[in-house]
């Protein structure tokens, strides 16, 4: 009787430290809360890509509405007789668009960057994107100068789509006269070769009074990766902060996006949080740096600027006013 008596308890104990477990476990589930991505200000956006059927064209200077140019050689990518190319471009050179779209100017190394313009290029047959062969370069020019005193950086995504931007080897292409067979040629070089490259065809030019096109120097660039190109360079703060943010809203929000502009640069962090989590370390601060804090309800959108400084506490207190769209610009603007 004992026995079976003492069966029984087990099992009830069993039971209980099961239901115990389950409604634990179940009450974290409900108290956990997900990231939801929203960009508050991608409702301004006026980017469009641009398409350009190559279908089997050999060769083809592509021009963006902007001015990008992009030289065309079949025979540099990986293609199949037949095979029908379209390219895909959008030029973002309005740090607005950048801003619009969400694209940060931080590098996966917590640099900040100043951006000279973004574009996104690709070439697909179908819905595949072709590369290039290997050692071959794409010929893209950039309007305005733009590469002048700036790096290219590619972009890495995190798991909620941000941009994270790696530099990489700037190549460009210097029209070189080859005497011998009395030619123009475009010869791929480092971009620190330039000036190496500039006094020894200066002379050469001297001899055959050949005069090189010095503009191209520091307009054509080779590339050999597609898809989001940043022209950019690095900007050192003044000084990094880290901070904690209590933000007061009119009704319960769970997920906010934060942005760290900063005036007189084209550059801005943008970050998307939950409520439990509102820490924020080694944030960078240089000249006039402004904090905007956005969110959204089924019914309302949010939002919310202050100046970022060196703090005497590490808690900002934001309060959240609901904003229409016109509201919301002037975040920016102001």
């Amino acid at each position: 009787m004992f026995d079976i008596t003492q069966r029984d308890m087990i099992k009830i104990y069993i039971q209980i430290f099961v239901l115990i477990y389950a409604s634990t476990f179940t009450s974290c589930e409900d108290y956990k809360i997900n990231i939801k991505p929203y960009n508050s200000f991608k409702v301004f956006n006026k980017v469009q890509t641009q398409y350009f059927d190559l279908d089997t064209l050999t060769f083809k200077i592509i021009e963006g509405n902007k001015g990008t140019k992009i030289w065309f050689v079949r025979e540099d990518f990986e293609l199949d007789e037949g095979d029908k190319v379209t390219v895909e471009l959008k030029e973002l050179y309005d740090f607005k668009d950048l801003v619009f779209n969400n694209i940060n100017t931080i590098t996966n190394k917590n640099e900040l960057l100043e951006s000279s313009g973004v574009i996104y290029l690709d070439f697909k047959v179908g819905d595949k994107s072709v590369p290039l062969k290997d050692k071959k370069r794409l010929s893209i020019i950039f309007p305005d100068k733009r590469l002048k005193g700036n790096e290219l950086y590619y972009t890495q995504l995190d798991t909620l789509a941000q941009f994270q931007w790696i530099e990489e080897p700037v190549y460009i292409g210097v029209i070189h006269y080859d005497r011998v067979n009395r030619i123009d040629i475009i010869k791929s070089i480092p971009i620190d070769s330039l000036q190496f490259y500039q006094q020894k065809d200066s002379l050469a030019n001297a001899e055959t009074s050949q005069e090189m096109e010095l503009q191209n120097y520091s307009e054509r660039v080779l590339i050999n990766k597609f898809k989001w190109i940043n022209i950019d360079k690095v900007v050192n703060p003044d000084y990094r902060i880290d901070f904690e943010l209590d933000i007061d809203a009119r009704e319960e929000l769970d997920n906010y996006q934060i942005h760290m502009i900063y005036k007189g640069f084209n550059s801005f962090i943008s970050l998307y949080r939950t409520k439990d989590n509102l820490t924020f370390e080694n944030i960078p601060i240089k000249n006039e740096t402004y904090l905007i804090v956005t969110s959204k309800s089924e019914q309302f959108i949010y939002g919310s600027k202050l100046k970022l400084k060196k703090l005497k506490q590490e808690k900002i207190k934001v309060n959240l006013k609901v904003m229409d769209t016109a509201n919301l610009r002037q975040l920016l603007e102001n």
